[in-house]
């Protein structure tokens, strides 16, 4: 009996594929360099298209509304519209599409054969066989890949992306960005006007002209009623000074684009007006806007405020104890009228808030037909309330007695934002004097009395006052 060995089988070993060779590895360097040269040579081309599209169409607008017909609003938001949009979709298809999706390595093969005339669609065969499974004979991917990489070696590395159509887009936006510096040095109007109406349709923005007005001054404001408003403004262009005004058109219509005349100020372009719709100044609000040539600022208003003004609410005279008149208390009247070392305490009310009131007591002059005052004491008074002040002096005569101190008054204040009242009215005031008492010397009659030693000498006096009541008489001796 025999016994037969066999041997075991071997498992088939698998299907290893060779390394890439030398021209494999030098084809597909190139071609992913080409890629990233395909996708710089594209954004760039991207960007040229997008800088051209803004620019052109602001060079457009920038025509269309200086010389041809002016924006107006709908006018400027489809223009605006049409910018962005336009600008976003090129901005999507041209540029961000090249981040999102990789450039296909047989579009890249292609770019370079369509650039040299030395293929023969040796890296289209090449990149057919490698992604078309056909692997498996190692001669023929060589044979391939050595072909492609002769011809590949035979260009250079700035023939492989065709970039003309980029360098066509550049000289493109030069172009453009050398007409707007022309018209900008050239024009004798901006373009940064339509610029900036295009890009902000909604603003107020007048429209580009041959003269400019700059720097109006004090544009929108306030004034006191009956103040009078300095007016400044700045001219650019080519302009004649008589063809500077100010037009300004009152709030109630009774005057309607009313122009005056805007003088020089003596610097290069600058201008001003005293603005007044009545001799003493403006008594209600107004608009106003300047003008010049073709140009013309936006339009400004002017609101009138009531001036800061003080008023007395009371005032109380107390006359002196001995003259035992009662003290008065007087509303709703200005002229003071006291017996003479009367105390008057005075109670103002203001419109405004109060910083600090006072009142001037004044003493008049006349010099032939001109009279004037001139202030003798300030009393300042206490703001115990943001509104109200008081304050007291006393009604005085000179030291002789024969005339007043004071003769007038008026009343100041300034609010606490540094206004003063400019309405002051100067009230009179009138001090009664005290007449002084009489004494006469009823017995003796004589002068001179002589009386002996140890005597008496009996006196007969008479006092008398004409205005009050005498309280006591005293004999001096000398």
């Amino acid at each position: 009996m025999s016994t037969r060995v066999s041997k075991p089988e071997q498992a088939p070993q698998a299907e290893t594929r060779p390394a890439k060779n030398q021209f494999e590895q030098y084809v597909e360097q190139q071609l992913e360099s080409t890629r990233q040269q395909v996708k710089l040579t594209e954004l760039t081309s991207g960007l040229l298209t997008l800088g051209l599209w803004l620019l052109g169409l602001l060079i457009a607008g920038i025509l269309l509304d200086s010389w041809v017909v002016q924006f107006g609003p709908v006018a400027r938001l489809i223009a605006f519209a049409i910018l962005i949009g336009g600008g976003l979709w090129i901005a999507w298809s041209k540029i961000a599409v090249l981040f999102l999706r990789r450039i296909h390595r047989l579009y890249a093969a292609r770019m370079i054969e369509s650039g040299s005339e030395n293929f023969h669609n040796s890296l289209v065969n090449y990149l057919q066989v490698k992604e078309g499974g056909q692997v498996d004979r190692e001669a023929i991917v060589q044979a391939i890949s050595q072909r492609a990489a002769r011809d590949l070696s035979q260009i250079s590395p700035t023939e492989k992306v065709d970039r003309s159509r980029a360098i066509q887009l550049g000289f493109g936006l030069v172009g453009l960005v050398g007409a707007l510096v022309a018209y900008t040095l050239l024009s004798p109007k901006s373009p940064w006007p339509s610029i900036a109406r295009i890009l902000n349709p909604v603003s107020n923005i007048s429209a580009p002209t041959i003269v400019q007005v700059t720097k109006v001054s004090p544009g929108d404001t306030e004034v006191f009623f009956g103040q009078k408003l300095l007016v400044t403004a700045e001219i650019r262009g080519r302009h004649s000074p008589d063809e500077v005004r100010l037009v300004y058109t009152t709030k109630d219509g009774q005057f309607v684009d009313v122009p005056a005349q805007m003088l020089p100020t003596g610097s290069g372009g600058s201008y001003q007006l005293e603005l007044s719709t009545t001799p003493s100044g403006i008594d209600g609000p107004l608009s106003y806007f300047v003008t010049a040539n073709d140009g013309r600022s936006p339009t400004f208003s002017v609101d009138v405020k009531p001036n800061p003004a003080i008023t007395l609410e009371q005032i109380e005279i107390i006359p002196p104890a001995y003259s035992r008149l009662p003290p008065r208390t007087l509303t709703g009247q200005t002229e003071i009228d006291g017996l003479e070392g009367s105390k008057v305490k005075l109670t103002a009310v203001a419109n405004m808030p109060i910083q600090v009131a006072w009142v001037e007591l004044l003493r008049q002059r006349t010099r032939g037909r001109e009279t004037s005052y001139e202030v003798v004491r300030t009393v300042e008074l206490r703001s115990d309330d943001a509104l109200k002040a008081s304050g007291e002096f006393t009604l005085s005569l000179d030291a002789n007695r024969t005339s007043q101190i004071y003769s007038h008054y008026q009343l100041l204040f300034r609010t606490a934002d540094g206004q003063r009242n400019p309405l002051v009215n100067i009230q009179p005031l009138r001090i009664t004097p005290d007449l002084p008492p009489v004494v006469k010397v009823v017995r003796p009659f004589d002068r001179e009395v002589a009386v002996p030693l140890n005597r008496s000498l009996e006196l007969e006096l008479q006092a008398e006052d004409p205005d009050f009541e005498i309280s006591r008489l005293t004999l001096c001796r000398r």
